[in-house]
């Protein structure tokens, strides 16, 4: 990546001012010829500075600056990737466990895969499921809403039901025994934990929790459904129109019966529809009336009013797959992979003016999610190598700054591949 400023035309105090600072504000020095150089053309009022500045991890940084007309023109071109002069390490709370984090507990102290369950205030392993677990690896995991039981959708196509306090498989669902007679993925528990609400073939299913029973079929989305997600009073179920799509189809749980789509006709602001992400991972709001739906493919994210039907709200993306909402409401977090505007990084930010409020960058790794826990203390990035994570206290993680070159804002700035 090569990220380049150029000022134009300035008054040679405010144009020297821009290398000073640069050089100042990341602690850098020039050379001791292009020292002497920068010197004496501040002290003359002519000449010219042209230096290279090789830095670790392969960044190099060119300083032009040269008289124009009476006038200076300061110049700072950066070769590689500007983050990467220094990795900030983990912030104090975040560690690396090794799961791809798919549920917190109710109460928000333990996150697992499904398998193996970790302390979230000490990262510490709480305990394993024993019986057989060797044999499969859990696709999706939901906890009942008063902790006591886990669902885990097996990627052998079994549904496990996990007893929270010992670990145990309580019992087990075979995939020919479901709806859809194949591999199974779980939405959630209602909110009485009688009924658990699966998706198989791309449609979904609420079956009895105590012996798989179908219960209420869900109908037909209008398009191949992507995520699916159960709103937190248990009534409606959600589904995406997943990586191509930026609809939205909300659905009652009591029939099944398809109530609206959400397909976005204009943003606010009069913001451009094409910076508006696809529909690739849907999250409820605490209050149930709004719905963030996220995805990679664009800028920004849609915040739907379920009632009014429309897109009255966007939230910065910062190019993740997906962009999760504390449970207050107050952050949204988004865990990024590497592009020509954001690197591989975890960014926390105020929901309402989309400022970031924190971000950590780690020392390696791309990222495929991110969610918080249910008291919203914790921020879960799971990496996309599929088998580790990073967990985060999100006081931690609010105020953290990131490592790197800080490259000032020009009036003709660019950034180019």
């Amino acid at each position: 990546m090569s990220m380049q400023g150029d000022w134009g035309g300035m008054a040679p105090k405010d144009g020297f001012a821009v290398i000073d600072t640069f050089l100042t504000t990341n602690k850098l020095k020039l050379a001791d010829e292009d020292e002497k150089k920068w010197a004496a053309m501040k002290a003359d009022g002519k000449g010219d500075l042209w230096a290279t500045m090789q830095l670790p991890n392969w960044v190099k940084v060119d300083l032009r600056c040269h008289f124009n007309n009476g006038k200076v023109e300061p110049e700072i071109i950066v070769e590689g990737d500007p983050e990467g002069v220094e990795t900030l390490p983990l912030p104090a709370g975040g560690v690396e466990l090794p799961i791809v984090a798919r549920a917190f507990a109710p109460d928000s102290k333990t996150v697992t895969d499904g398998v193996v369950f970790f302390d979230t205030a000490t990262g510490k392993e709480r305990g394993r499921v024993a019986q057989g677990s060797e044999a499969w690896r859990a696709g999706s995991v939901a906890y009942a809403r008063d902790g006591k039981q886990l669902a885990v959708g097996a990627v052998g196509g079994n549904l496990h039901f996990i007893s929270a306090g010992d670990y145990s498989i309580a019992r087990t669902l075979a995939a020919a025994d479901l709806p859809g007679g194949k591999g199974v993925g779980v939405i959630g528990f209602a909110a009485d934990g009688k009924t658990l609400y699966i998706r198989a073939g791309g449609l979904a299913f609420g079956i009895s929790a105590e012996n798989g029973k179908k219960g209420v079929e869900f109908a037909k989305p209008p398009f191949e459904a992507g995520d699916m997600t159960l709103s937190h009073d248990g009534r409606t179920l959600a589904m995406t129109s997943g990586m191509m799509g930026k609809q939205v189809a909300v659905f009652s749980t009591a029939d099944g019966k398809l109530v609206r789509v959400l397909e976005p006709k204009k943003l606010p602001g009069g913001a451009d529809m094409f910076a508006l992400c696809e529909a690739r991972h849907v999250q409820f709001t605490p209050d149930d009336g709004r719905l963030v739906a996220s995805g990679f493919m664009g800028r920004m994210a849609a915040v739907w009013s379920l009632q009014a039907g429309e897109v009255t709200g966007l939230l910065t993306t910062m190019t993740s797959q997906n962009v999760a909402l504390s449970p207050d409401g107050r952050f949204c977090v988004a865990a990024t992979w590497h592009t020509m505007f954001t690197p591989n990084a975890v960014y926390l930010c105020d929901a309402a003016s989309g400022a970031v409020v924190g971000v950590a960058r780690p020392l390696s790794g791309v990222f495929a999610s991110s969610e918080f826990s249910q008291d919203g203390q914790y921020v879960v990035a799971n990496r996309n190598d599929g088998a580790r994570c990073l967990l985060f206290k999100t006081t931690a993680l609010a105020g953290a700054k990131p490592g790197g070159l800080v490259v000032p804002a020009g009036t003709r700035a660019a950034t180019r591949p």
